[in-house]
């Protein structure tokens, strides 16, 4: 194959791809031979660039997937952070509120704020 110009064996592999079964058995193995080892190589090489091309658009199908997996993770991150940080605000508030005694201060913090929503946050 390397002594045939590269012209020559696209100009082989279309012959192959026009030619029937027959048609290619008819021909001398000088010619036939040529024929057939241009038209696997070319069909090689379009195999192989049609599978890569496939596969760059699975790849880029997962990365967009993954880009907006990672940009709903962030968020939910985001909003439970702010969340935490006003519950850590109003358990400061009642804390720091000098009328609350330190044995009501477990009284006065669940009345501010549902037990059930605390444990939740826990």
């Amino acid at each position: 194959m390397a002594a045939l110009n590269p012209n020559r064996q696209k100009f082989l592999a279309r012959l192959g791809r026009k030619y029937t079964v027959q048609a290619l058995r008819r021909m001398g193995p000088e010619r036939r031979y040529p024929i057939l080892l241009s038209l696997l190589k070319q069909t090689l090489i379009d195999l192989t660039d049609e599978s890569i091309d496939i596969f760059d658009v699975c790849l880029a199908s997962r990365h967009k997937k993954a880009r907006e997996a990672l940009k709903d993770y962030q968020y939910e991150i985001a909003e439970t952070t702010e969340t935490h940080s006003h519950l850590l605000q109003a358990i400061g508030d009642v804390v720091l509120d000098d009328a609350i005694h330190d044995h009501h201060l477990r009284q006065a913090i669940y009345h501010h704020i549902p037990r059930a929503t605390l444990q939740a946050a826990v």
